[in-house]
């Protein structure tokens, strides 16, 4: 089914999950040791895929070698990661050579209860336009199948997560940043919540950023209560609706006005994107649920802390810098990977509105939820139905008594091994 989508939004996928060991090696997990795996992975999805841009990472200095990139033709290497297969021409081109692909690298996971040393591993997509996401995913669908076709054992378990960056083409703001935090500390609770299953809401690496993000823990220590939290400054009135004068306790602010109405506070008293991300942290600077993944103006991926080889701070505005949605386990079940994608890239559209406009669907996604409460229906669902996503609800409902049964991962069988189309 098509649906129309903001065609200035790009967004892609992060795919962790395991494999056993190609190298031999029992305890070592080096980088240097980890590429044999690398490598006989992409020339699995080389052979099982058609036309899609494949590469593996190198982790190693210039002039160095690995089994990744040894032997290969030289117009095949670049810093960073060897290409096996070119790919269409009409991928994003504006982005790093690396976004262009899809790159197989090496991520630490929880290794499965089978025998043998396993190696975990993430495959990042190329940077899709919305057209990609209208399609089905075609081309990320060429990939899950090829996963589940190959020779090599592919598992997964509770450490492998579906991680979704979603940016805009013309560069990350600030204010457009401020409106897409508020409205995920809106609607985690009510609608993405309900979606994860329990591993996703005790995992350390999904923390609730209503939880455990600094802004709540910031406003929670009265070292931090300065002037930020005294009053809403001019634009967060613009977009924000409501002033202690006329909140009560309800469900959809958690009971607490004044505590929701202090973080929101602090959200908009940002200055700047790097304060921005540093507050969706939490306090020992691990990624919270919710990430903004800041890039330097040249398209690198650098922590808030960096500097430019000046000594200066990075100025991220308006650079290729992206929101990171961490909530959802790793799955191979494409209608699954699909409505998070498209979840994902709605609520950033929604983020993209006008003040007025921006102001005006806050009130009413509240409004459909104290409905829903009322009436006795489902919020997630109703949310769902507000921002246009109705149509996923079935899907969802299916997904959701999946979780209920114990089966978080699909297709997966004995010890976690993905199972063969």
């Amino acid at each position: 089914m098509s649906h129309t989508h903001r065609q200035d939004i790009t967004f892609g996928l992060e795919l962790e999950f395991l494999t056993p060991s190609c190298d031999g090696y029992v305890y070592e997990d080096g980088p240097a040791y980890h590429a044999p795996t690398r490598k006989a992975l992409a020339l699995e999805l080389r052979q099982l895929t058609h036309g899609l841009g494949i590469a593996a990472e190198c982790n190693h200095d210039i002039g160095c070698f690995c089994a990744v990139c040894m032997h290969a033709p030289a117009k095949d290497v670049s810093p960073g990661m060897r290409v096996f297969n070119a790919g269409p021409s009409d991928q994003v081109s504006y982005v790093r050579p690396c976004h262009q692909f899809f790159l197989i690298q090496k991520e630490d996971l929880v290794s499965p209860q089978a025998k043998g040393p396993w190696r975990g591993i993430e495959i990042t997509t190329p940077v899709f336009n919305m057209s990609e996401l209208s399609a089905g995913l075609p081309q990320t669908k060429q990939v899950v199948s090829a996963l589940r076709n190959m020779d090599l054992d592919i598992a997964a378990n509770r450490s492998c997560g579906l991680h979704v960056h979603v940016g805009l083409r013309a560069g990350l703001r600030l204010t457009l940043a401020k409106k897409l935090v508020t409205l995920v500390m809106l609607m985690e609770l009510p609608l993405i919540l309900p979606l994860c299953p329990a591993s996703r809401r005790e995992s350390p690496f999904t923390s609730l950023i209503t939880e455990k993000s600094r802004f709540v823990v910031r406003r929670l220590d009265l070292d931090e209560m300065a002037s930020a939290l005294r009053a809403e400054g001019p634009e967060m009135r613009e977009h924000w609706p409501w002033t202690l004068g006329d909140s009560t306790a309800t469900a959809w602010n958690g009971g607490d006005p004044v505590a929701l109405q202090g973080t929101m506070r602090l959200i908009w008293h940002s200055r700047s994107l790097r304060e921005l991300a540093e507050g969706l942290c939490k306090r020992a600077s691990t990624r919270t649920a919710l990430a903004i993944r800041l890039r330097s103006p040249d398209g690198v991926q650098v922590e808030p802390s960096s500097v430019d080889p000046d000594g200066n701070a990075f100025d991220f505005e308006g650079t290729q810098s992206t929101f990171e949605f961490r909530y959802p386990q790793m799955s191979f079940d494409m209608p699954f990977i699909k409505n998070w994608a498209e979840l994902c890239c709605k609520l950033v559209e929604i983020a993209t509105l006008d003040a007025p406009a921006f102001k005006a669907k806050l009130q009413g996604l509240v409004c459909a939820l104290s409905a829903a409460k009322a009436s006795g229906n489902t919020e997630w669902e109703t949310i769902l139905g507000a921002i246009g996503l109705g149509h996923q609800v079935p899907e969802w409902r299916e997904q959701l008594r999946r979780h209920a049964g114990g089966e978080e991962i699909s297709h997966l069988g004995e010890g976690g091994i993905l199972l063969p189309e």
